[in-house]
């Protein structure tokens, strides 16, 4: 009965042994594992950092604008308009030449009892308010300062065909 017992004993030590370098393969694993997504959540807290930082920047143009805004509409004094915001305002020509369609025109709607309350009367008499910068007559000369949105516009304006395809150069040959 002894020599049963002892040689179960080896057998047993055996398979705790490969169970326990197991665990420990698994162990090292787990912490490669931990370690890469630390670095991972590293570079991801990096990019939020900066993105916030971004944001921020965009947030004090945007105050600033505005404020310039109030203040020129306020003053009623012309402001200089950014050009991305100029890019945004101008007309777009369209893709394809298609005819229009047609739609019936709406009608603006009443203005009702209760809207007419809340509007503030007028005290003071209505004044004639300047233009903010306008897009540029069609008098003037382009010259290599203009965007080609600017560009494009003033050659839609003298009929220019194909003005949507060409090049800044070309824009400025053309109309000069």
């Amino acid at each position: 009965m002894a020599d049963k017992k002892k040689s179960k004993t080896p057998q047993v030590d055996k398979v705790a042994q490969k169970a326990a370098k197991k665990q420990a393969a698994l162990v090292e694993d787990l912490k490669k594992q931990v370690k890469k997504l630390t670095r991972q959540l590293d570079k991801v807290d990096a990019e939020r950092a900066e993105l916030a930082k971004r944001l921020d920047k965009q947030k004090a143009k945007f105050k600033k604008l505005a404020a310039d805004a109030i203040t020129a509409i306020e003053d009623r004094t012309p402001i200089d308009v950014p050009d991305v915001i100029e890019k945004a305002v101008a007309p777009k020509a369209p893709a394809k030449k298609t005819p229009a369609k047609k739609t019936p025109a709406r009608k603006a709607p009443a203005k009702t009892a209760a809207a007419a309350k809340k509007a503030p009367a007028r005290t003071t008499p209505a004044v004639k308010a300047t233009p903010v910068k306008a897009a540029p007559a069609s008098s003037t000369k382009p010259d290599a300062s203009w965007t080609v949105t600017r560009l494009r516009a003033a050659a839609k304006e003298q009929g220019v065909t194909g003005y949507s395809r060409k090049s800044k150069d070309q824009l400025l040959s053309e109309l000069k």
